[in-house]
């Protein structure tokens, strides 16, 4: 190794470069095995990567999470979103000027991954990479409404949320279906639902950014409707893998 390389740094780097090719996460034992470090190295690694969210710990598996998203990473399962369904929100947006947005959770906010509009004349205010608020944002309403984290009034506490809020726009959300907040740039409004795995974990949330503000809950609720099956996509699709395998 070259003498300016900080050994640390590389071997985190390295870390998260193996976790990006495993798309079902890795055990400790199998990344000690894999970089060819101690396990007290790897330890420290993976309780340093987990503190930042870099990396995720399900079971006793360790995932690249959503955080990477903010150094310019992304996880090998939302990448796999994105190839799914890059294809049928772009076909929803169809002649109209419609925008349709693949959003992920992160750290107290919800991140843009991808944006997927049909029309060129259409230039939408939110671009890949951009953070939405949890308070002020349709796909933020979903993560209050359907993320775990936000259900401990502790957590809100962390996030400096003011918790009664938090309770309305989950209830509001949940009794609806699907969340409704005004565009950033303050034209038009922001329609979002939920992609959630088949054990109700929430993956990721569908949004369409109309072209203009309506007001007209029918027509809200219409939209909704188009987003539902195409957010239904991965879970079903993971159900009929699990079956063709057994």
């Amino acid at each position: 190794m070259e003498r300016y390389i900080i050994p640390s740094v590389y071997q985190a780097i390295q870390l998260c470069r193996t976790l990006g090719d495993a798309e079902y996460g890795m055990t400790s034992l199998a990344l000690e095995e894999q970089l060819q470090l101690p396990r007290s190295s790897v330890f420290r690694l993976l309780k340093t990567l987990c503190s930042e969210r870099l990396i995720e710990k399900r079971g006793t598996r360790y995932y690249l999470a959503n955080g990477m998203y903010g150094i310019g990473g992304a996880a090998p399962r939302l990448q796999k979103f994105q190839r799914l369904l890059a294809a049928p929100l772009t076909a929803l947006t169809g002649d109209t000027t419609h925008t349709a947005i693949l959003c992920v959770p992160a750290d107290n906010c919800a991140v843009a991954a991808d944006v997927f509009c049909s029309n060129s004349h259409r230039l939408s205010a939110i671009r890949p990479g951009m953070q939405l608020s949890l308070t002020g944002s349709a796909p933020g309403h979903i993560m209050l409404a359907y993320h775990p984290r936000y259900r401990d009034e502790s957590s809100l506490n962390i996030a400096e949320l003011d918790s009664r809020r938090v309770m309305k726009l989950a209830a509001q959300t949940c009794t609806r279906g699907f969340a409704v907040s005004d565009a950033p740039a303050g034209k038009g409004q922001l329609v979002s639902v939920p992609v959630l795995a088949s054990d109700g974990e929430l993956l990721a949330m569908l949004c369409l950014e109309l072209d203009e503000h309506h007001g007209d809950a029918e027509l809200l609720s219409h939209w909704a409707g188009k987003l539902k099956p195409v957010a239904a996509l991965p879970a079903a699709i993971c159900t009929q893998n699990k079956k063709e395998a057994g």
